[in-house]
């Protein structure tokens, strides 16, 4: 698959300043006449910058520098200055930037610098490096990065100038694969390309969520959508991730003919965190008598206790809890 990565960017901390935080991770796109591009997506945790006063309130201001090459090659290069949003009464937000650049297939190597130039006292930029790859999205049915948002709605006319702005919709991003149990949903928002290249003029995308520490499928979250074919298909979703207990898993669409053919599938990986505790009623199972009477009941919790290196960790739970209570 599409190689994705997020990076934090930590600052040495000194006696005059703040400890400077930002996120990156970048995403795969294609777009019909301009071909496949990259979309850098930025977070800036607004507390860990300095800022300057004027009569409006307070802002920030950064250096930002941008380099990609192919082995000794530079393919791209791009500095710029990024102003926060203006904030009053001293209190600050997270802010975002976005940058998307036309870039061909293959491997590269990435390069970010970034500089906080409201701190008088340290002028070493945050510096970071990243292999990335490139893969043809133009050529066949194929389909974009995953991209999970903070928030995906339908834009206003008029909104198409902001860097959220993507197909129809603002795209606030989501730059962390960890989910706490305070997220309850996952907007989702990606593209299928080429799909006007099938035989027939429908096809469908099937969505799967699988426990990666057991490989199974949470069968209550498959789901199909058929589509009509189109260069470009935008497919929005929210996943209700409130019932999933604590564990890593991996979100997978795939797009199938009218023959339920796969014919190219995007997945990503996620870790959820989960208090959510399943409860047994042990009168409302029946197990076989021979089977029962074969353990001695003696037996009992070293048979439970074996089962742990095997087990999610709801089981697990579980597991402690009845061999606690030793009621046969």
């Amino acid at each position: 698959g599409v190689f994705i990565f997020a990076i934090q960017l930590n600052a040495k901390k000194n006696n005059y300043s703040k400890d400077i935080r930002a996120y990156i991770d970048s995403k795969n796109y294609y777009a019909p006449g301009y071909g496949n591009y990259i979309e850098f997506q930025i977070k800036f945790i607004g507390s860990s910058l300095n800022y300057v006063y004027n009569e409006s309130g307070i802002s920030a201001e950064v250096l930002i520098q941008m380099e990609i090459k192919n082995q000794d090659s530079i393919i791209i290069s791009d500095a710029y200055r990024l102003s926060s949003p203006l904030f009053k009464d001293s209190i600050t937000y997270d802010f975002y930037d976005i940058k998307r650049f036309i870039i061909e297939p293959g491997s590269y190597d990435f390069k970010i610098k970034i500089l906080d130039l409201n701190n008088d006292k340290d002028k070493k930029p945050l510096e970071a490096n990243k292999k990335i790859i490139i893969q043809e999205l133009g050529n066949n049915v194929s389909i974009s990065d995953i991209q999970i948002a903070q928030s995906a709605s339908k834009t206003k006319t008029g909104f198409e100038s902001s860097i959220f702005y993507k197909s129809g919709y603002e795209i606030i991003p989501y730059l962390s694969t960890f989910y706490p149990k305070e997220i309850s949903f996952i907007p989702v928002y990606l593209e299928i390309y080429n799909t006007d290249k099938l035989e027939n003029d429908v096809f469908a995308i099937k969505q799967t969520l699988i426990n990666s520490e057991t490989e199974l499928e949470l069968q209550e979250l498959t789901t199909f959508s058929k589509h009509d074919t189109a260069k470009v298909v935008v497919f929005v979703r929210e996943i209700d991730i409130k019932n999933i207990p604590t564990g890593k898993y991996m979100l997978q669409y795939s797009v199938l003919n009218k023959n339920m053919t796969e014919l190219y599938s995007q997945s990503y990986e996620f870790d959820r965190s989960n208090d959510l505790e399943v409860n047994y009623q042990s009168n409302e199972i029946i197990l076989d008598p021979s089977f029962k009477n074969s353990i001695k009941n003696d037996s009992l919790n070293f048979y439970l206790e074996s089962l742990i290196p095997i087990s999610t960790r709801s089981e697990i739970n579980n597991i402690l809890k009845i061999t606690k209570q030793k009621n046969i």
